[in-house]
């Protein structure tokens, strides 16, 4: 049920859970859906293009993406800017209300995504459109690996668990190797920003919130997303 409680948490698809099982328990999927979404975005994307100008493909493909993953990072997101917390694996809290501070966050980060692949060399595109959410999973499955001493639940501490962050820091390590997929001196430095965001970021964030939450996780997410795509396309007019 790993696996259900992983698609249900990170998708909008109605694959059954069990509450039951820590959320740790599923971290080690966490990449490889994204690398599963990212696929399913190229397709997406390409059929896009044949009837739609591409620019407009590339803001649908972004759209889809969003749509796809429930909307849960840019809620995630929005009660970040509005300063609530929420423990990871425990869902959002009732009673939210949008606010204009939470609504220009979210907005301007996935408004950077739209533009970055809009502006990006049309060559560029696919490979682009393939790992923006391995870029958001991978640094999801960092943040609960890098900050699963902060969980409350000892199950989160027990020995399956530590197989299978360790499990999952490998997959999202390998996967994000897909940064060169473009020339290599834009994947570089792209893999580097997200590295210093997974970790010291990570370790602002978690100070900032007194701890890991839903909202870190989701911020971490999105954040990772939008500042590897502005780079690329920043890196694109200079190799």
């Amino acid at each position: 049920m790993s696996l259900g409680n992983a698609l249900s948490h990170l998708t909008m698809l109605p694959f059954p859970s069990k509450k039951g099982i820590p959320l740790l328990h599923s971290v080690h999927y966490f990449p490889l859906i994204g690398a599963a979404m990212g696929s399913l975005a190229v397709l997406f994307f390409l059929w896009m293009r044949h009837m739609f100008p591409e620019p407009v493909a590339c803001l649908l493909t972004v759209a889809a993406l969003e749509l796809l993953s429930g909307g849960g990072p840019l809620r995630g997101v929005a009660e970040w800017a509005q300063g609530r917390r929420t423990i990871p694996g425990h869902g959002f809290d009732s009673g939210f209300t949008l606010n204009l501070r939470g609504f220009v966050f979210p907005v301007l980060l996935v408004g950077l995504k739209m533009a970055s692949l809009v502006m990006m060399p049309p060559e560029w595109r696919t490979h682009a459109v393939f790992v923006l959410p391995v870029i958001g999973h991978s640094a999801q499955t960092l943040a609960f690996v890098l900050s699963a001493f902060r969980f409350e639940n000892p199950a989160a501490r027990d020995l399956v668990t530590s197989r299978r962050c360790v499990r999952a820091g490998f997959w999202s390590a390998t996967l994000m190797l897909l940064l060169f997929l473009f020339p290599w001196r834009a994947a570089v430095p792209a893999l580097l920003l997200f590295a210093a965001i997974a970790v010291w970021g990570l370790r602002l964030l978690n100070m900032r919130s007194n701890g890991l939450t839903l909202q870190t996780v989701s911020f971490q997410s999105e954040f990772s997303e939008a500042a590897v795509m502005v780079l690329l396309v920043g890196m694109s007019r200079i190799v």
